[in-house]
């Protein structure tokens, strides 16, 4: 569903899902939700009824709001539940600024617009930066500007989302800290698991993303019929709820020879491993799994396609070596 798809600009910045922030399985926001926004699918919805299922989406993320308006009228309606203060390091791994972050919808007339929700990242000494589909660099914000008392109200209002981040249960408390010696190619990356990933602890505790008791259920092909959440996602990627299920990780390490690699996932270490795909959109940009890779540019690649721009930048600069 697309609510899903708006729930993406969300762990795409916040680096937790608001899924994981508002409800355990995801689906709670449908029970203020009208009744279309549960019965049908997000293609057979007219642009009006999509509107409202994004919307209700989106508002289920706080119970908290406030309202701020700049000098010219403009609202800027801010998510008081979703401020995160300081991001912890598994968390929006493109963010320079680290100190204070909210989500933020800008108000433009009376129909909703995903375009128009924003997350933004403070120092709490005056600069900040945004995200939407691309991240912006970090600037100074005017004393009198809204991202200036936006900048105030995440700085200083108190954390109202009590959830605490996922803690591994008993049995999984095993990890592989301090990375093992196969693991040898420092990496420092932030990423994301995609639908289908299977990590796992050193005791070998495994889990799948977007499986389990809270799972994805079945997930629509485009050219008919379901599948199940890993096949489902690797034909049909760019399905709103295949995004949104996608878990951010902090790439640790990789072996020399395959794309297996050690990530950081809400402060534990785990070994990720799993099929190369992609899918290329029309603009150019490439989605797969099981693990995507984010550059400095903030562009998000899948690992293999990433190991062989590494793989050919290091051959240039032996050539230039020599």
């Amino acid at each position: 569903m697309k609510m899903l798809y708006l729930i993406l600009v969300a762990p795409l910045v916040v680096g937790i899902s608001p899924i994981a922030m508002s409800d355990e399985d995801g689906k709670g926001w449908m029970s203020s939700a009208p009744a279309f926004c549960r019965s049908d699918t997000y293609g057979n919805l007219t642009a009006k009824q999509r509107s409202v299922c994004d919307e209700a989406a989106f508002r289920y993320l706080s119970k908290n709001w406030k309202t701020i308006t700049a000098s010219n009228g403009q609202e800027y309606e801010i998510a008081l539940d979703t401020i995160a203060r300081p991001l912890l390091d598994n968390q929006a791994g493109g963010a320079t600024l680290r100190a204070a972050s909210v989500v933020v919808y800008g108000v433009e007339g009376d129909t909703f617009n995903p375009s128009n929700v924003f997350h933004f990242y403070f120092d709490c000494q005056g600069r900040f930066q945004t995200f939407s589909s691309s991240w912006s660099p970090p600037a100074y914000a005017p004393r009198l500007s809204v991202a200036a008392q936006i900048s105030s109200i995440a700085c200083t209002q108190p954390v109202l989302r009590t959830k605490k981040e996922a803690e591994p249960k008993e049995g999984e408390r095993s990890s592989y800290d301090p990375i093992p010696p196969a693991w040898s190619i420092p990496m420092n990356q932030p990423g994301w698991l995609s639908v289908g990933a299977q990590y796992c602890t050193q005791s070998g505790q495994c889990r799948t993303v977007g499986e389990g008791p809270n799972g994805l259920g079945q997930i629509p092909l485009k050219d008919g019929g379901n599948a199940p959440p890993s096949e489902g996602c690797r034909q049909n990627p760019d399905y709103p709820a295949c995004i949104a299920a996608r878990l951010p990780v902090t790439l640790l390490a990789r072996t020399p020879m395959s794309g297996a690699v050690i990530v950081r996932l809400n402060g534990r270490y785990y070994a990720v491993a799993g099929l190369e795909w992609a899918y290329e959109r029309a603009d150019g940009t490439s989605i797969g799994g099981p693990i995507m890779v984010q550059n400095p540019d903030g562009e998000m690649l899948p690992l293999h396609y990433a190991l062989r721009g590494m793989t050919h930048q290091a051959h240039q600069e032996a050539q230039q070596q020599h």
